[in-house]
């Protein structure tokens, strides 16, 4: 074999194994591959192209199959791909005319697909097409896109603006709602700490300073109230809070974060303070028990004056809101629960019993109504406690005086006249027993009794009376009368 032989052999094998190493490239690449013919018009138009190669990753990414497509025109193989938006074949010629490379991204309204894609063009008619599927990247940012537009509505909805403070250059950028949000104030969408400073009030700069301190070099989150000045030389509360943001190794960056206008919101409050100081002043100094109950049953508020009238204090009840019903009496529990269940706008008041602390009963005149704000919501429960049982004892003995009357006008035996009042005053004070005792000559002698005999009570007086001791009979009563007894006393 000649010299010019063997040269001519080991070319071949030489062009062979190229071959065969990029044919295994071709085949094996990531991104699709086509070579195409341009089609041109009698004017020299692009109105078609051939394919003439493709490779595997061509048929994955866009579904259609080598021989279905090799050796046709793209008009046959995508039918009214001539009328896509994209403009796929002007764009393609235009590669093929100028020979300039370019990348671009696009729809295909046929294959439902965003293709990134790099066209070149080796020489007139001929150009290539190398491409990647990028519809999940798309979705991606069309939903990133539209969560920043749904966030940005629910921010100016909800009158808030964000912002991002960078720490190492100190400088801080507003979103772009910043004049909608904080109307009339003199801060710039983009400005440094340093400039952002003089349009603070001077008694919040060193908390706001102290803040964002905490958050840059600690991580804590951010959170501070401050004034900034207006144009109009009027300052607005506002609320910023935020959290800190660190890159890999530890390194903080920023702070993001949101800030709204609570101006409203601090002047409610401080007419809700001076309301309440007023409202706090007069309770403390009524000697009623003065409470405010919330919509969910807790107590907002208990005058000082609950201990007097309940022996617990009013702390006692703020932790537990139950104490209120506990403390009723249990005969009384029917009356309280009804009560209860018709508090209305209207006041409402109802005379009941408590136990109070030290086991003593007390008779409690209770009145109570609604609360309701501006805009008709309820605010809870207003209520006053006030000890009325020397008032209902009065009324209790007033009322067995009257009986007493009665039985006195009902007969005219002197002895059924006193046994009958005896029973009565024993009755209206809640006592054992009661005696009356009338004075005969120098001394007095127990004539009428109940509870006891009279020879009972008659003998326990004179021995302690011999006895030169003082007589106190727990819940006893003695009456000492003149013996000369006549309707005409009674």
């Amino acid at each position: 074999m000649s010299p010019k032989t063997i040269k001519r052999k080991v070319s071949e094998q030489a062009l062979r194994e190229s071959e065969k190493k990029y044919r295994t490239l071709f085949d094996n690449m990531i991104n699709g591959f086509a070579y195409h013919k341009m089609v041109f018009d009698d004017h020299g138009k692009p109105i078609d192209y051939i394919f003439l190669e493709i490779n595997p990753a061509f048929e994955r990414l866009t579904g259609l199959k080598k021989e279905e497509v090799v050796g046709r025109r793209v008009t046959e193989v995508i039918p009214g791909i001539e009328q896509d938006k994209a403009g796929w074949i002007e764009t393609y010629g235009g590669v093929t005319l100028t020979r300039e490379p370019i990348k671009f991204e696009n729809y295909s309204e046929a294959l439902k697909r965003w293709f990134s894609i790099t066209a070149y063009s080796p020489g007139k008619p001929y150009f290539a097409t190398v491409f990647e599927d990028i519809t999940d990247r798309k979705q991606a940012e069309a939903e990133a896109s539209a969560q920043q537009i749904r966030l940005g509505m629910a921010l100016e909805a909800a009158d808030m603006v964000t912002w991002e403070w960078d720490i190492p250059s100190s400088s801080i950028r507003y979103s772009d709602n910043i004049g909608a949000i904080v109307r009339g104030a003199a801060v710039e969408p983009y400005c440094s700490l340093e400039a952002l400073m003089p349009q603070i009030h001077p008694e919040d700069r060193e908390g706001l300073v102290l803040a964002l301190d905490q958050t840059s070099k600690q991580g804590l989150p951010f959170e501070c109230e401050y004034r900034v000045h207006m144009l109009d030389g009027t300052y607005r509360w506002i609320l910023g809070k935020g959290k800190r943001v660190v890159v890999e190794g530890g390194k903080p960056v920023r702070v993001l974060g949101l800030s709204m206008d609570i101006t409203e919101r601090k002047e409610k409050e401080d007419r809700l303070r001076q309301s309440e100081a007023k409202f706090r002043i007069l309770s403390d100094n009524t000697y009623d028990m003065e409470y405010w109950i919330d919509p969910e049953g807790h107590y907002v508020f208990a005058s000082p004056s609950a201990k007097r009238i309940t022996g617990y204090d009013p702390r006692e009840f703020m932790e537990d809101p139950g104490l209120r019903r506990k403390i009723v009496h249990p005969e009384d529990l029917p009356l309280f629960d009804r009560h209860v269940q018709e508090e209305g706008p209207t006041p409402g008041e109802i005379d009941f019993r408590i136990i109070r602390a030290d086991g003593s009963v007390r008779w409690i005149s209770h009145g109570c109504r609604r609360v309701f704000d501006q805009e008709g919501r309820i605010l809870g429960i207003r209520g006053s406690n006030r000890d009325i049982t020397e008032r209902k004892h009065l009324e209790i003995l007033s009322q067995a005086l009257n009986d007493i009357n009665l039985i006195i006008n009902s007969t005219l035996d002197s002895d059924e006249i006193m046994n009958r009042v005896v029973k009565e005053a024993c009755k209206a004070i809640g006592s054992d027993s009661a005696a009356i005792s009338l004075r005969i000559k120098d001394g007095w002698s127990v004539a009428y009794a109940h509870g006891f005999p009279v020879s009972i009570i008659g003998a326990a007086v004179s021995r302690r009376r011999s006895s030169g001791q003082k007589y106190r009979m727990k819940k006893t009563l003695m009456l000492f009368l003149p013996s000369k007894l006549n309707r005409s006393l009674l």
